[in-house]
């Protein structure tokens, strides 16, 4: 097993400053495996690729000595999907997590081998922003030669493979693909500083206004927090005007900037090497220059020049420039009606009609006695709101006609728990799509053993009563608000002598008189089932339910895996807008009937619709089949 050499700290364990290992010593030299090096990092302690000149000072220029790179990936990829990379599969070594690495957020670092050493530090700066070109999700922060990793307490390697080497070619293409890079930036330098000398050919005062500007920017000072400001502005103009550009710099910084050791020069190298001179404009000092109060001088365009000592054509000029602005004014106008009228147009099919009330047609006479003329059943039929504490017994609610039950749906649960208190056997929920139906009887059930116990249990005290017998107000409430329990049918006169005769509240007397439990327990199977039937869709819109699907839809369906039903099968809903579904559309038009059904208009669907035979897959649509089945 050959091993190779890095640089290794012993005394720093988890995060720290880095300048806490910047001094001279910090690091040693130390030959190992990849398996030596996973334990180095599973204890906690930091280590470096490179080697520094006898363990001199963290600097990049020390960094001349190399075996193997490091990189650092900290974004939305997982080990995983690390492993399953085919360049990572083939050439990495060593795989293992940093300190903060999380399950939800995973955070690892990669080490290569090289084919041989590196010996210079530009070189493997080369070799670094290389190999993150490889990588696009790793860290391009981690491109210096003298760059250095925290250790991972307790993190063991995901990844381990010690026969893993980078190509052999491998520095012969970082430092072929560097060239490139590198030409493709000098043809771009060479772009901008001639763009630079065709504007200061236009504007012969160029130097003069960069001059100006700069006085209006004091050099820099610590804590100032200009530091990012001035080195883009320095970059700027070091990229457009060159030397010219250098010397003008050198003036205005005039020795009163405090840019610590080496000085401006020091700044001024570092940032023509780097890449913020090739990526800043001049503009950048105009843009700051204006926010300290500098004006740029007026200039007048070449359009307007050439009109200095030519009045007539100045005066022709301006009267086609009234005739476009005149002729501007009017398109706008046109425009602005013809959207209103486009708008009106289409409006009236997404809107109701004006007159929603039927006018109900006269019966017509008919001679023939065995004509009789249908009506539906909903005709004339009542409505009555109730809260759970109005709700009629089965008996009342067939004296009133059978009426329509209306019902908040925040208190439906409660109402469907009247309504098996007082003996109704079937309970048929009719509202629209939509209206939470799924929601409320999921809710119902959920809770249904303590509901049944509560409907088979008797009060903590009851009282038999007649319309008779009813007690005061005063005497209900001393004997503890007993259920006074009365016989269905005797219930609503019981009520009202409660109210008339007694004083009751009516409130007070619909809640504490009520039929016989035993009474209503006897019309109750002692076997309860339920059956919820839905065509709005395949499964209903609620979690607590599960369902068989009853009817074909045409839209794709996401499976919501993170969500199940009771009997763990995942939780289905309609595809949104812009999602990819698990379980395809049965209908390849979806889309279009869902946007023509926005806008006001329903077009029907099936083997006789005009338009699906239209269609090119009618033939063998699965949604036809579907309907069919």
């Amino acid at each position: 097993m050959s091993t190779f050499r890095y640089g290794a700290n012993f005394n720093i364990i988890g995060k720290t400053n880095p300048q806490n290992l910047s001094y001279d010593g910090a690091w040693k030299t130390v030959e190992g495996t990849f398996a030596d090096l996973a334990e180095h990092h599973r204890k906690g302690y930091p280590w470096m690729p490179a080697l520094l000149d006898g363990n001199r000072r963290r600097w990049q220029k020390n960094a001349n000595y190399a075996e193997v790179l490091g990189a650092d990936v900290d974004n939305d990829w997982t080990k995983e999907d690390a492993i399953a990379h085919p360049f990572i599969h083939a050439y990495c070594g060593l795989g293992t997590e940093s300190s903060n690495s999380k399950p939800e957020h995973h955070k690892f670092r990669l080490v290569f081998r090289l084919p041989r050493p590196i010996g210079d530090w530009r070189t493997l700066r080369i070799c670094n922003r290389y190999l993150i070109e490889q990588l696009p999700v790793a860290d391009k922060a981690c491109k210096d030669a003298n760059r250095f990793f925290f250790g991972g307490k307790g993190r063991s390697p995901f990844l381990l493979n010690e026969k893993a080497i980078l190509p052999d070619d491998f520095i012969e293409r970082a430092i072929a693909w560097n060239q490139k890079i590198e030409e493709q930036e000098q043809r771009k330098a060479e772009e901008k500083h001639k763009r630079w000398l065709e504007w200061k050919e236009k504007n012969p005062d160029a130097s003069n206004e960069i001059e100006e500007a700069l006085r209006f920017i004091s050099p820099y000072t610590p804590g100032e927090n200009r530091y990012g400001d001035l080195i883009a502005m320095i970059g700027g103009i070091l990229s457009d005007c060159g030397p010219e550009g250098e010397a003008l710099l050198q003036e205005w910084d005039g020795g009163r900037g405090q840019w610590g050791n080496g000085r401006f020069d020091r700044i001024l190298r570092s940032v023509a090497q780097s890449q913020t001179s090739q990526k800043a404009t001049v503009g950048t000092l105009f843009y700051l220059a204006k926010q300290e109060g500098w004006q740029p001088p007026k200039r007048k365009s070449p359009a307007t020049k050439q009109f200095d000592s030519n009045t007539e054509a100045y005066n022709k000029r301006q009267g086609t420039l009234r005739d476009r602005f005149r002729a501007k004014v009017e398109l706008e106008k046109i425009k602005r009606d013809y959207d209103e009228r486009t708008q009106r147009y289409y409006k009236q099919f997404g809107q109701p009609p004006k007159n929603p009330q039927r006018k109900r047609t006269e019966d017509p006479t008919v001679k023939d006695g065995a004509i009789v003329l249908y009506e539906h059943h909903n005709d004339g039929r009542l409505e009555l709101p109730v809260i759970p504490s109005t709700v009629p017994t089965l008996e009342e609610w067939e004296k009133r006609g059978r009426p329509t039950l209306i019902v908040e749906s925040e208190e439906r649960p409660f109402v469907y728990k009247e309504l098996i208190r007082h003996g109704f056997p079937v309970v048929l929920l009719a509202d629209i799509v939509g209206g939470g139906k799924s929601k409320a009887t999921g809710i119902f059930f959920e809770n249904w053993e303590q509901i049944q116990q509560s409907l088979n249990e008797p009060p903590p005290a009851e009282r038999e009563i007649t319309p008779d017998t009813i007690p005061t107000p005063e005497h209900w409430r001393i004997q503890g608000k007993p259920s006074l329990l009365t016989k269905a049918s005797d219930r609503p006169v019981a009520i009202a002598f409660a109210v008339v005769q007694n004083g009751w509240d009516l409130e007070d007397a619909q809640a504490a008189i009520t039929s016989d439990r035993r009474e209503a327990r006897q019309h109750r199977e002692s076997k309860w089932k339920t059956w919820y039937a839905s065509n709005d869709y395949r499964n209903p819109s609620n979690e607590m339910l599960e369902a068989i699907p009853k009817a074909a839809s045409g839209a794709g369906e996401i499976l919501e895996h993170n969500k199940r039903t009771p009997m763990g099968n995942p939780y289905h809903r309609r595809a949104n807008p812009g999602e990819t579904p698990d379980i395809e559309p049965l209908c390849i038009q979806e889309n279009a009937f869902q946007v023509t059904r926005e806008k006001g208009h329903v077009i029907g669907r099936g083997k006789k619709s005009p338009h699906c035979k239209k269609c090119p897959a009618f033939d063998s649509c699965a949604f036809l089949a579907a309907i069919e089945a």
